[in-house]
């Protein structure tokens, strides 16, 4: 009887060295998938925070106040300010705080700044000179980035009175 051919087969070696980049290939779709997610939730998020800035800039210019009305309105709580203004914020506050997780920090204003200045948790941007904004701000989870949280503005200008 012949000794049967070493060609007639897979090695183990050459068995495990084709798991391994199978391996390899669906750990790194695994991470694509992964990382279109959370752009897909970042997408969105900015997406609510938008149609929020566009809703309260259609209350304010239907509505009979005048803008500085709503400079001292903060999402934390409210500032001596008419009834009218308040309702708008209020309604715009539970539009971002709907859309966005408590570990996201939203930050939002309208006030006048500079145009340039891209706002953030910490700042803003308001100034006592420059053009009228609602100013929005929040950080995002991103894994690559440092501490996992990104920051993330918005700044939808207002124009003028």
């Amino acid at each position: 009887m012949a000794a049967p051919s070493r060609a007639a087969g897979f090695s183990l070696l050459e068995t495990m060295l084709a798991l391994a980049l199978w391996l390899a290939t669906l750990a790194a779709v695994s991470s694509l998938h992964g990382r279109a997610l959370l752009d897909g939730r970042e997408a969105w998020l900015r997406a609510r925070m938008e149609r929020a800035a566009a809703d309260l800039h259609l209350a304010m210019q239907t509505g009979s106040e005048p803008w500085r009305r709503y400079e001292a309105l903060r999402l934390a709580g409210g500032g001596g300010t008419s009834p009218e203004a308040a309702r708008h914020w209020a309604r715009f506050a539970a539009e971002l705080q709907a859309a966005a997780r408590p570990a996201q920090d939203v930050q939002a204003r309208v006030c006048r700044g500079a145009a340039s200045a891209a706002p953030r948790r910490d700042q803003l941007g308001c100034a006592a000179q420059g053009a009228w904004a609602i100013r929005i701000a929040w950080r995002s989870r991103q894994w690559q980035a440092p501490g996992g949280w990104r920051e993330q503005g918005l700044l939808w200008p207002l124009g003028e009175e």
